[in-house]
């Protein structure tokens, strides 16, 4: 962003050294004669460069390319690399390095390790401790020999080693650093006696283990080294291990167990014999680099990080890949992403840290992570529903949809039990039909009892039952009429259907027959009733006895004797006289000799003065 554009300097020079030159693109001449370089003005107590880039802009970094005259190495101490941009380690003696490697060229400040002299060793002079001191010598060729950064003279003699007791099967050393640190390598110096390697005591060294733990314990810890070496001469006696891990105690171990075939040239027994041991790594374990410079990832577990590379040992819950840097997968969530979540409301992904369904359970499930089972009596989202009190098996329903088991309890119906039965419906599976409830309305749901009464016709809790006994009508309250063979009227309306009794009539059967009938259907005519009065509509008899001239118990039958006895008698208390005259089809006039009178006679015949009438 800066090539070619305007430039400026405090105090110039030559106008072919000018602020320009600096944003030129030219640099393969970097001598004051190539005119490829800003060279300021001469004995000046301050000098100032600017490069204008025309807008506000991102910058990610910059590269400064300074003078070097193409003379070899850097022109300024303390850096290096191809375009002397590199700093030398701070721990170099005189913080000064090779312009082109950055090793350290005066050696290391002490603890810090060449070439770059970066890792600090954080084993010296921490406390060791062994498990077999030698008898006599516990300072002399003490644990802390190891650790004391000599080893010039790595004889027996030179009291800068280790040596442990003789006659052992197991042999153990180890160095507390004292924190959780970040390990990089470990180098061990063991016992040579000063000889050529392979020297005096590799077959004491054959075999061993390297442990780092957090606790006093190897049977705790990583194992960093273990190998059973076959050729003789091995292993050396110089060894560097990388192990990038975390931890408090390094532990050396070896052994020569009872039982145990080692090869030939093992020796009989473990010893430690170290001269030196040295750990190096960051003191603190959050920051990683070549110079302990960095910063672990946040989302790091307990912020660790593999000291060369940055990569997390292990992530937060909730957090994955190297760096940790991305949120766990779908439907997973906790440490390592290894936890599945629970049944989340819609199908959503739980909170990848702790589990948790952000917006509550689906059906079914309850609890801040959704992996618990509604309870009994429970179900439906976040199991805030109850199931039905109308369930077959009380309290007892799909935790999902709510649906009861062993269906429902009479006069419920629906999958959750929660609606009555339907009009006209009652009972259990509400597959029964209501009576017939007054103005029709609905029976009771569960018992079919009709609350207001039944529809007229019935009877009965349910009003079931029509009617019968020879009543009819609401409430059953109304007497049938006289039906034919006393059979039951219409239970609603009373008639009957087969007819009347004898001597009644109408669909109701209970008006009597009347204007002179009787009998079935009051189908039959009276007789002749005395003064014309209705017969008995059932018998046909008339109660007040027969009309003058008839007899029988329907008055059916003439009488002559009877009416000519009557006319005599009227003759007589009216002083007149009569003859009897019999015409054709036996009926009987009488001849009236002196009164006008007009009489009728209650048998049916007229007698008028002066001629004979026939019966009307």
């Amino acid at each position: 962003m800066a090539l070619r554009r305007l430039a400026w300097q405090k105090n110039a020079h030559l106008q072919s050294w000018g602020a320009d030159k600096a944003v030129d693109g030219q640099y393969s001449n970097r001598v004051y004669t190539g005119n490829q370089c800003t060279i300021s003005a001469d004995k000046k107590q301050t000098a100032t460069w600017r490069v204008d880039l025309q807008s506000v802009v991102c910058i990610s970094y910059i590269n400064i390319f300074y003078r070097t005259d193409n003379i070899p190495g850097c022109p300024v101490p303390g850096y290096y690399g191809q375009n002397c941009n590199q700093t030398c380690s701070e721990n170099c003696q005189g913080k000064q390095c090779d312009a082109v490697t950055g090793n350290c060229v005066n050696g290391c400040t002490p603890g810090y390790q060449r070439p770059h002299c970066t890792y600090l060793n954080l084993a010296l002079g921490k406390y060791a401790w062994q498990q077999n001191n030698w008898p006599n010598k516990p300072i002399a060729w003490g644990a802390a020999k190891a650790v004391d950064g000599q080893y010039s003279d790595r004889s027996s003699g030179g009291n800068q080693c280790t040596i442990s007791a003789d006659g052992k099967q197991t042999a153990e050393w180890r160095v507390d650093l004292q924190r959780l640190v970040s390990i990089r390598h470990i180098n061990i110096f063991y016992r040579t006696d000063n000889a050529p390697s392979p020297g005096a005591f590799y077959n004491r060294f054959a075999g061993f283990f390297l442990f780092v733990s957090n606790t006093t314990s190897k049977e705790d810890g990583h194992l960093c080294f273990h190998k059973i070496q076959h050729v003789s001469g091995t292993p050396s006696e110089n060894q560097t291990i990388n192990c990038p891990v975390h931890g408090r105690y390094v532990i050396y171990y070896n052994e020569r167990r009872q039982g145990v075939i080692y090869p030939s040239y093992y020796s009989t027994y473990a010893y430690n014999d170290l001269c030196e041991l040295e750990v190096y790594g960051c003191p603190d374990r959050r920051h990683y680099g070549e110079y302990c410079d960095k910063l672990c990832p946040g989302n790091c577990h307990e912020q660790s990080c593999n000291i060369t590379s940055g990569h997390c040992l292990g992530c937060k819950p909730g957090y994955k890949g190297p760096k940790c840097n991305q949120i766990c997968d779908q439907q997973t969530y906790g440490l390592e992403c290894s936890l599945s979540c629970g049944n989340c409301s819609d199908g959503e992904t739980c909170h990848h840290v702790n589990g948790t369904c952000p917006r509550g359970c689906s059906e079914g499930m309850e609890g801040d992570r959704c992996q618990t089972a509604c309870q009994r009596g429970s179900y439906g989202k976040d199991c805030s529903q109850n199931c039905s009190e109308n369930c077959g098996v009380l309290g007892r329903c799909s935790k999902l949809t709510g649906e009861c088991e062993g269906g429902c309890q009479p006069g419920w119906r629906g999958m959750r039990c929660d609606r009555e039965c339907e009009k006209g419906m009652y009972g259990v599976n509400c597959n029964q039909w209501c009576g017939h409830c007054l103005n029709d309305t609905h029976c009771h749901h569960v018992t079919g009892t009709c609350l207001q009464g039944c529809f007229s016709g019935h009877k009965g809790e349910l009003c079931n039952i029509e009617c019968d006994g020879g009543m009819y009508g609401e409430n059953c309250s109304q007497d049938c009429g006289h039906c034919v063979n006393d059979t039951q009227c219409h239970h609603i309306n009373g008639t009957c259907s087969g007819g009347c009794s004898s001597g009644y009539k109408e669909l109701l059967c209970i008006k009597k027959c009347d204007g002179g009938m009787y009998g079935d259907n009051c189908s039959q005519t009276c007789g002749h009733c005395l003064s014309d009065t209705q017969c008995h509509h059932i018998s046909g008899t008339c109660s007040k006895g027969c009309s003058i001239g008839y007899n029988g118990a329907l008055c059916q039958e003439d009488d002559v004797t009877d009416l000519l006895e009557n006319v005599r008698r009227d003759v007589r208390r009216g002083g007149v006289g009569y003859d009897v005259i019999r015409f054709a089809d036996n009926y009987i006039g009488v001849l009236i000799v002196t009164r006008p009178v007009v009489q009728t006679v209650s048998t049916g015949y007229v007698i008028m003065s002066q001629e004979c009438v026939r019966c009307m």
